[in-house]
């Protein structure tokens, strides 16, 4: 078997956990991403409701602001009663600084923040209007429908995902329209209780037909449910203020065995079978490399680092079931990992999706199939290229590997950006 030599460097609508939290992720033809979610936050006689929007850095249109670079938006979100026809509106402007021009084309970096509605308990409808203060264009999102029910479940309030930095106490919203992210970051699960008499609750967590997590779960603290924008991120403010104090349950990384699909979540309190509740949400593997999306063709791009043989035996295995035979075959490289998410995998599939978009040459090869195209997947992003000329004109290019001592040289012959591996010092 080949040896795998891999270095790390390192529109659709969905309603998640419930009627009283509700999420969105707006995508259209040009690429641009919106992701929403709306918490309610109960109080005495009213409810807070926050609406929580992120905004990748390669939905904006960015201008050359010196050194940097800067972008413009603006956000306008209607709520109107469907009963009473009574509009609330919260409108923000942002203005984004981007570092380097790479930064402006990132999917994972994002703007955030959030603005705040008071709401009586109804059926509203939502409207955003965003607007690229740049190049002036204006986007209508589909408009949403909001339940605000407090506590409809029961004494449970609907859960929040978090994450954390282990050098840092605070918790962060996780902030994708109320999805769990597919991947190997420590998720939390926070499951705030009208009740705080409770001193334990029982929760099962179902992935996909499987049972994932069924256990007592008594870790918890006591606080208000409110958020805070700071430094790019939506902070978990688990202070004392004027709403209501909660029995907020939490489950460290509780995500680490979900897989792609339905997640459906049961929560009872200690001793009362009538104080329960059920919720349902979703895992999703955002920026998931389009080279995996189909299991057949994803095992034929093994041929990369395999031998014809090894790939020719995982395709004459069942094949409805490649997806599953694509993913065992990773695990083994990683036996160890408790994450169902493989992260060797996924850097495997971004340096196809690379090699696909980057080094097709004009006669339509595909790019993963090209001599720099197999190198790139094998090896990564080299530490510099240059570019030369031999002596009959032709263009060539060197790759080093600095850490590897590995240097690749390509010579494009017939001038169609077709390089073609000439040497190399393995």
């Amino acid at each position: 078997m080949f040896r795998i030599i891999i270095f790390f460097a390192i529109a659709i609508c969905t309603v998640a956990f419930g009627q009283i939290e509700e999420g969105n992720i707006y995508k259209s033809i040009d690429g641009f991403t919106f992701y929403s979610e709306v918490h309610i936050v109960p109080q005495d006689s009213i409810n807070v409701a926050y609406f929580v929007f992120r905004i990748p850095f390669n939905s904006l249109f960015f201008n050359k602001d010196g050194n940097k670079f800067s972008a413009r938006y603006s956000i306008l979100v209607e709520l109107k009663d469907s009963l009473t026809g009574n509009i609330f509106r919260q409108f923000d402007e942002r203005n984004i600084i981007a570092n380097s021009f790479d930064q402006t084309n990132s999917k994972i970096i994002c703007d955030q923040n959030f603005l705040i509605f008071k709401l009586k308990n109804a059926n509203y409808s939502l409207q955003t209007i965003l607007t690229d203060l740049n190049t002036k264009k204006e986007r209508n999102l589909p408009p949403q429908k909001i339940k605000v029910h407090s506590f409809k479940n029961g004494k449970f309030m609907h859960p929040i995902v978090l994450n954390k930095n282990e050098n840092v106490t605070r918790y962060t919203l996780t902030n994708y329209s109320n999805n769990i992210p597919f991947s190997d970051v420590k998720y939390y699960l926070l499951l705030p209780s009208l009740d705080t008499g409770i001193s334990k609750i029982y929760v099962t967590i179902i992935s996909n037909s499987d049972t994932v997590f069924s256990n007592w779960v008594n870790k918890s603290f006591l606080s208000n449910v409110s958020f805070k924008q700071d430094a790019g991120e939506i902070i978990f403010n688990n202070s004392f203020g004027t709403f209501p104090v909660l029995k907020n349950f939490i489950i460290d990384n509780f995500s680490e065995k979900l897989k792609e699909g339905r997640v459906e979540l049961s929560i009872r309190a200690e001793d009362n079978q009538n104080n329960s509740a059920k919720f349902f949400t979703n895992v999703i593997w955002f920026n998931k490399p389009y080279s995996i999306r189909n299991p057949e063709m994803a095992i034929k791009m093994l041929g990369i680092i395999e031998s014809k043989k090894v790939v020719d035996s995982l395709l004459n295995l069942n094949s409805n079931d490649y997806e599953n035979i694509l993913f065992n075959y990773w695990k083994k490289f990683v036996p160890s990992s408790r994450y169902s998410f493989n992260t060797l995998m996924n850097e495997f599939y971004e340096r196809v999706d690379y090699a696909e978009e980057n080094f097709s040459p004009l006669s339509k090869c595909n790019g993963s199939a090209t001599d720099r195209g197999k190198i790139y997947i094998k090896f990564g992003k080299p530490t510099s290229i240059s570019r030369s000329y031999n002596q009959f004109g032709k263009s060539i290019e060197t790759w080093h590997y600095r850490k590897l001592s590995k240097v690749f040289e390509f010579v494009d012959q017939q001038g169609t950006g077709n390089f073609i591996l000439k040497s190399d010092n393995e």
